[in-house]
């Protein structure tokens, strides 16, 4: 999916709060940098506090990608509890557009971001928000890691 997207240009965005959200900034510059996707993360201080102010906290990242995200691009969304509302719209407005979305979420099998049908979703069985956050990270490094040593071969 990441190579199709890199083929047709589209971008790939990025949501998630606190720790999930540097987890989100940190792998964003990884597929700009060592895969040449175009990559971006919704994480500019003035940008989230303009829309919370402006829209409310659950449409802080909804509100950009309504007008910035287009049908064939790609929402990655990661949320420790799978319950954030603000995220979960976000994954909503990707299928409405016809984007990709891969979710990642832990804590409950039930809770709603796990629930979603995306193309891709990964659920970490454990109440730790440091294995979560551990876990999110080795899964989405192998799969950048392994697309860049794929192109190496």
């Amino acid at each position: 999916m990441l190579d199709a997207l890199r083929r047709e240009d589209g971008a790939l965005w990025w949501v998630g709060n606190g720790g999930s959200a540097g987890l989100c900034a940190h792998l964003s510059q990884d597929a700009l940098n060592k895969l040449g996707v175009r990559s971006m993360v919704l994480a500019d201080a003035p940008l989230l506090t303009c829309m919370a102010n402006d829209f409310g906290y659950a449409k802080v990242y909804e509100q950009p990608l309504q007008t910035l995200a287009r049908t064939g691009d790609m929402l990655i969304c990661v949320s420790s509890s799978g319950r954030s509302d603000n995220i979960l719209r976000c994954a909503k407005l990707a299928q409405e557009r016809g984007m990709k979305l891969i979710t990642l979420s832990a804590f409950a099998d039930d809770n709603p971001l796990w629930k979603i049908k995306a193309d891709v979703s990964f659920h970490i069985p454990t109440m730790l928000y440091g294995h979560t956050e551990v876990g999110h990270e080795a899964l989405l490094h192998s799969v950048l890691e392994t697309m860049m040593l794929c192109e190496q071969v």
